[in-house]
């Protein structure tokens, strides 16, 4: 998935206010999550660094199989930022169940680097 995919998916599914570098500074903060997950069991992975400036075109760390990350971390921002605390709690387990599922499919198919 794409940067630029993410953000529009996020637009669609939950209009806001916030502007592209806001939502690009939580895509980067979830990228670097994934970041520390796949980079304890995988080679040299290039580290994450998203800007403003980046090719909206390039693409994210996780597998398009746990795109949804994504979104639901963005999304749970916007409603914490928004003071919209039930669905920010939902929004929150969405993402937490999500990135559960993936850290346990990484290192269920990768072993520990030696």
């Amino acid at each position: 998935m794409t940067i630029r995919e993410v953000l529009t998916d996020t637009d669609t599914m939950k209009p806001n206010q916030y502007d592209e570098g806001t939502k690009v500074k939580w895509l980067n903060e979830v990228e670097n999550k994934v970041y520390q997950v796949i980079s304890k069991r995988k080679g040299e992975v290039k580290k994450p660094n998203i800007n403003i400036e980046s090719d909206y075109d390039s693409e994210l760390l996780l597998p398009d199989a746990f795109s949804d990350i994504y979104t639901y971390y963005i999304e749970s921002m916007i409603d914490y930022y928004n003071g919209e605390t039930q669905r920010y709690n939902n929004s929150a387990i969405m993402f937490d169940n999500a990135f559960s599922e993936f850290e346990n499919f990484w290192y269920r198919e990768h072993r520990q680097k030696s």
